[in-house]
């Protein structure tokens, strides 16, 4: 259960402007999807023999840009907790940040500071994309793929994209360094899907299948479903997980600052 909190920030959606061998790389082209002072929180349930509520995740936009070498940059943060009936077994406060260039998207810097049952870690990362090279709290300097995205920027990078060209089966993929590691993380485009929220509305979606790193907590690469509004905000609605030891649930729960009317939301 330690890493419920986590995994909603793996796992939106990544799309496209063209095609390699199948698989759709993203790129940035300009956003329409979201501002500043946008915030979405989310309510995360785990399922066994019955749903328990654990936690909420909340995904916010600065409510102006920060300033950093002279060019403007969208402060992305993350924020995940456990409720308080639940910090007896497992106290989850986790925080992440990103810092990301407006105008190629494009992480500068990011920072985690994580607090999860006992266990305590901080680090930042800042981003060298001319060198290809990530610098860490410690000055380690790692090697990352081009274009490359930390976990914040990765998600707020798949909402400025275009799926109205998608099909059935076609995956988009994208370079992400997470823990001093280069990955290539993706999703599986699945069709389009009318679903009833939590909250009880009605959404057009997009259906998803992230491709996930399998370990310990995930079962296959295809154990978890994405939906995600079928409109200009392309914000994640609802997310459901097989993992090792039951089911994971992540519900849109309040949202505010949208930078288009929610059209999705019937």
């Amino acid at each position: 259960m330690k890493r419920i909190i986590y995994i909603i920030f793996l796992i939106l959606p990544f799309s496209s402007v063209f095609t390699i061998n199948a698989q759709i790389i993203a790129t940035f082209s300009n956003n329409s999807a979201f501002d500043y002072g946008e915030e979405l929180t989310y309510k995360l349930r785990y399922s066994l023999y019955f749903n328990i509520n654990v936690g909420e995740a909340k995904l916010t936009v600065s409510s102006e840009p920060k300033i950093i070498g002279n060019k403007a940059h969208y402060h992305l943060i993350g924020e995940g907790k456990s409720y308080k009936f639940y910090d007896a077994f497992m106290k989850i406060r986790d925080r992440y940040e990103s810092f990301v260039n407006t105008s190629n998207f494009l992480p500068s810097a990011s920072i985690r500071v994580l607090n999860e049952g006992g266990y305590h870690f901080d680090d930042y990362t800042v981003y060298n994309h001319y060198k290809l090279q990530a610098k860490n709290k410690k000055g380690q300097v790692h090697k990352m793929g081009i274009n490359s995205q930390d976990i914040l920027s990765g998600i707020y990078l798949a909402r400025t994209l275009d799926y109205s060209n998608a099909k059935k089966g076609d995956s988009f993929m994208m370079n992400v360094f997470i823990d001093d590691t280069n990955y290539v993380l993706g999703m599986r485009y699945l069709g389009k899907e009318t679903i009833k929220g939590k909250d009880g509305n009605t959404y057009k979606c997009l259906k998803l299948s992230p491709i996930l790193i399998v370990d310990r907590v995930f079962k296959t690469q295809n154990a978890m479903i994405l939906w995600v509004s079928d409109d200009k905000n392309k914000i994640p609605v609802k997310v459901y997980s097989a993992i090792n030891v039951g089911a994971i649930y992540v519900d849109l729960f309040q949202y505010k600052g949208l930078k288009n009317p929610f059209q999705a939301k019937l």
